[in-house]
């Protein structure tokens, strides 16, 4: 049992050097060197774990859009309201704030493609044409991505019920009644 504490403890510390290394360098030009030093472990540990850092961010990132799924699942198959939904994304978002912004900053493809995903999954919009859901697929991820960064970045002076409220109402602040 202390063994699997010992992993769990090593694998956490191994992520979360990534995520710090991931806050000033892309991935591309991030060594296994400054990783390691980061985390202060040595080469041949993180070498027992993973092949290189590409494993080592695909595993983050599938990690981090199995939470944006889930964000967006809930509110298409539990009939939760919009409001809701957003604060559900933006909490996310939030609780993973390194990792979102990690990916926003390096403009990472499979970020897009996933969100891309996300939308043709839980959007009804078949009923649109191929312009107008494109369109529509563009003003959703840059609309919320680019609030997202913006609160994040300047210090989530707002609440997420108030960003959440924000982006329910297509930009417009809504004052509680």
């Amino acid at each position: 049992m202390a063994e699997d504490r010992r992993i769990r403890r090593t694998l956490n510390l191994i992520h979360k050097s990534m995520i710090e290394c991931l806050q000033t360098t892309s991935i591309d030009h991030i060594s296994v060197k400054q990783l390691c030093s980061t985390a202060d472990i040595n080469r041949s540990t993180f070498y027992f774990y993973y092949q290189d850092l590409q494993e080592l961010y695909s595993e983050l990132e599938e990690e981090f859009l199995k939470k944006v799924d889930k964000a967006m699942f809930d509110y298409y198959n539990k009939s939760i309201n919009l409001h809701i939904h957003l604060l559900n994304l933006v909490k996310c978002y939030d609780e993973n704030s390194e990792m979102f912004l990690s990916m926003v900053n390096s403009r990472n493809k499979a970020f897009y493609n996933a969100q891309k995903a996300f939308i043709e999954k839980y959007h009804f919009i078949d009923d649109k044409t191929p312009e107008e859901r494109d369109y529509f697929i563009q003003y959703y991820i840059s609309g919320i991505t680019g609030v997202i960064t913006h609160w994040i970045l300047t210090g989530k002076k707002q609440s997420p019920e108030y960003i959440a409220s924000f982006l329910a109402n297509n930009g417009r602040i809504v004052e509680p009644s």
